[in-house]
């Protein structure tokens, strides 16, 4: 027998599941909030968002319920989303509805658009975390903190994506509750989570039918006692993603859309675009350096598993092949590192489930059979050999520790460290209670979880105090994020009521003792502790305080073991996720662009992904490209290459060669000549906007006063030419307009002059 027949038979869930969920979101919560947290000191409107597309989704969010879903998109006048024509198609039009209360909120109280959508990513990874140890529960995982606290050593890239305010974290949310409703067979489920996902993020329309496609044929080829056709999971999921598509806002161009996003821009592209398509070129940084811990545990999972067995379920196999899937896109692209490693760990823990349960149980057996010392012996050369290597790799990580954020802002981890003994601690405080009143349990419970928060606080100071770390005072918690402080008080408030007002109940006895199980058993000092029939359980029978010290060295050694593996991760995602603009400067110069510029003036930018930063900051004058330089290619090769000529500073060369489609259907080489004054005759610009990274466009502008002037800094260019932004106002054209080399068309008309029509009429944001 593989397995005992009563773990098996035992319900998923259980009384206290709830708290260890609520722990489980408010982990993911202090942690991301945590990788935000700016290591330079900024607070408020300074601190800003990672990456750049999501200054875009903020602005669209705070837009929506002004311009609603738009049908054309003037802010950017050389941009196409589809074949022909102008409409806009958006694949985020759900996520701008789930982030706009929060950006409401967070602009109502703190006057700070930006914080608003640190608060919603936060919300969506703590709900990720607690899917994800809930389909632990569903899968009957022993030991689910043991798999939580490998989640802290997932790629530092995985968490450095899912800080950025993109549809990256809900889309997590979505694909782990359809495995959930998968897993459970709940047809209606499932089918609304599909429906919810199409709705929210365009990428579903793929995700969805691959994650129910590999469920469905788990279910086909597995084993014979648990093989069927799951053809009504099939038929629900199937209604849900047409429901999902025809509600979408933006139905009619979603699949021209997708084509142009993932093969032309994404996995196939032909110029270049966003380095998050490229591959890890380096397979020794991504093998060990990225992935090493989470691959050793997910081989030495696979292993175990076909060594032992027992032959793998449906669900086994639905992660396999979604491993598998999401591995091969990894390597395509660096983008899918945001989904693969969650899938890769679940994976590993569904197939290292029942292992570990045959272990236990036959690791109980054999210290039945040991003599007393022999186990206190064993017992105490294992704890000791584990608190060794937890010391080794604490010291050999110090460097790291103490540099890095992790030790710095330790007061985070103390509120962190107490939501974890909360849930072990206070989910069993009426466990086992000496005299069967509600008043001693919930005594007990706040004496416990007070002893677990000096326990942490102690650890933290004692560990900073030997390395000689510099740390920030505890209120720093409170003063980054007060949003984040409320949750965890209202938590701890939660579980002492829950523990006032929970009756008392028997435990049950299991086949493999989960982490808050034994710690339940070994707490209650003094209490009688119940054992099999004729069995001998030699640790039981230690002194209850020398019990207690092992735990507590345990525990220990457990929570310094992960910060010395995890801590250089997640200070490395926490760096990396800083904003990397002057927004003070950039807020300077656009409040002086739109006090001299008229609504829908459009402005050349040296660059086609600092738009967002540009829009949300300014969305009353109108850009030329932006989100993607597929957008502009695809329909306009001509105008992308003047474009990317001008914008490196390269027209001293004026010829450049580009492939132009011919009458043939093919392309034919052609060469043209590129000019300073196509930023005003071809593109339609009115102002030059030029960062400090791109002199060379800058000096060419300043070395045409009569095609451009300066206009901020209020300076000469030689003195201004170091500011961070450069600000050119292009000067009329004082020819004859009839002149034919003024090629200005319709196409290329700025949407505020007469000649352009829309389906929906957008007029820009007064100035402010």
């Amino acid at each position: 027998m593989l397995m005992n027949p009563s773990f098996i038979r035992q319900s998923w869930w259980k009384r206290g599941f709830g708290l260890e969920l609520l722990a489980a979101f408010v982990t993911g919560v202090v942690l991301m909030q945590f990788i935000y947290l700016d290591p330079r000191g900024y607070r408020d409107d300074r601190m800003g968002v990672p990456e750049y597309d999501s200054w875009y989704h903020l602005k669209m969010a705070e837009l929506l319920p002004e311009i609603g879903f738009v049908r054309e998109f003037p802010w950017l006048q050389h941009v196409y989303f589809r074949q022909t024509g102008r409409e806009f198609v958006s694949h985020h039009a759900g996520f701008h509805v789930y982030l706009a209360p929060f950006v409401w909120l967070s602009r109502t109280l703190t006057g700070d658009v930006a914080a608003g959508g640190r608060w919603a990513i936060g919300v969506t990874f703590g709900l990720s975390l607690m899917l994800f140890h809930l389909l632990l529960m569903v899968g009957r995982v022993p030991w689910r903190w043991m798999w939580l606290l490998a989640f802290l050593l997932l790629p530092t890239d995985f968490f450095l994506r899912h800080s950025y305010i993109r549809a990256i974290s809900p889309s997590l949310v979505l694909m782990l509750a359809l495995l959930l409703a998968l897993f459970r067979r709940r047809p209606i489920w499932a089918a609304i989570a599909v429906m919810i996902y199409n709705l929210l993020y365009l990428g579903a329309v793929i995700y969805s039918p691959v994650i129910v496609g590999a469920y469905v044929f788990a279910s086909w080829v597995g084993p014979g006692e648990d093989r069927r056709f799951e053809w009504k999971l099939a038929a629900f999921t199937l209604a849900g993603w047409c429901a999902g598509v025809l509600l979408y806002p933006y139905r009619e161009g979603m699949f021209e859309f997708l084509y142009l996003q993932v093969l032309g821009s994404g996995l196939s592209p032909d110029i270049a675009v966003g380095a998050e398509w490229s591959s890890y070129g380096n397979v020794w940084e991504f093998a060990v350096q990225q992935c090493g811990p989470l691959l050793a545990v997910w081989a030495a999972s696979v292993v175990l598993r076909f060594r032992f067995g027992p032959r793998m379920s449906a669900q086994d196999t639905t992660l396999l092949l979604l491993n598998f899937a999401l591995l091969f896109l990894t390597l395509k692209a660096q983008r899918f590192i945001e989904y693969w490693p969650p899938v890769c760990l679940l994976n590993a823990a569904y197939l290292a489930g029942p292992v570990l349960v045959r272990g236990a149980a036959w690791a109980k057996k054999k210290s039945a059979q040991l003599k007393s010392w022999a186990v206190h012996l064993l017992s105490s050369l294992g704890l000791v050999s584990f608190v060794a290597v937890s010391a080794a790799a604490v010291w050999d990580a110090r460097s790291t520790l103490v540099g890095g954020a992790m030790v710095r802002d330790w007061a985070l981890w103390v509120a962190l460290g107490s939501l974890f003994l909360m849930s072990l601690f206070v989910q069993h405080a009426g466990a086992e209670p000496m005299d069967g009143t509600q008043l001693h349990r919930g005594r007990r419970a706040v004496g416990m979880l007070l002893g677990g928060l000096a326990f942490i606080a102690a650890g933290t100071w004692l560990f900073t105090a030997v390395l000689h770390a510099k740390t920030v005072s505890p209120s720093s918690l409170v003063r980054a994020e007060w949003p984040l402080a409320t949750a965890v008080s209202f938590i701890v408030l939660l579980s002492i009521l829950v523990a006032f007002r929970r009756p008392a109940r028997t435990p049950t006895s299991s086949a493999v003792a989960s982490p808050s199980d034994l710690i339940a058993s070994t707490s209650t000092i003094g209490a009688p502790t119940s054992r099999e029939a004729g069995t001998t359980d030699a640790l039981r029978r230690m002194p209850p305080w020398l019990r207690g010290m092992g735990l507590v060295t345990a525990a220990l050694a457990v929570l310094a073991l992960t910060t010395a593996l995890s801590g250089g991760r997640l200070s490395h995602a926490q760096s990396a996720s800083n904003c990397g603009y002057d927004l003070p400067a950039i807020r300077n110069v656009m409040a002086h662009l739109k006090s001299v510029s008229q609504p829908g003036d459009v402005v050349f930018t040296d660059d086609w992904d600092c738009f967002p930063v540009y829009f949300y900051h300014n969305s009353y004058n109108y850009y030329i490209v932006g989100l993607d330089p597929k957008f502009t290619q695809w329909r306009e090769p001509e105008l992308w290459a003047r474009y990317v000529k001008i914008s490196r500073g390269e027209i001293r060369d004026p010829n450049v060669t580009v492939a132009l489609p011919d009458d043939r259907g093919g392309y034919t080489n052609q060469t043209i000549q590129v000019r300073i004054e196509d930023i005003r005759d071809r593109f339609g610009c009115k102002f030059v906007l030029v960062d400090r990274d791109h002199p060379g466009l800058a000096r060419q502008l300043a070395e045409r006063p009569d095609f451009a002037e300066l206009i901020f800094p209020p300076a000469e260019y030689a003195v201004a030419k170091d500011a961070p932004y450069l600000l050119f106002r292009v000067r009329d054209d004082q020819r004859n307009p009839t002149d034919a080399s003024i090629e200005t068309s319709a196409e290329a008309r700025p949407p505020h002059q007469p000649g352009r029509r829309f389906r929906m009429a957008i007029q820009p944001r007064t100035a402010e």
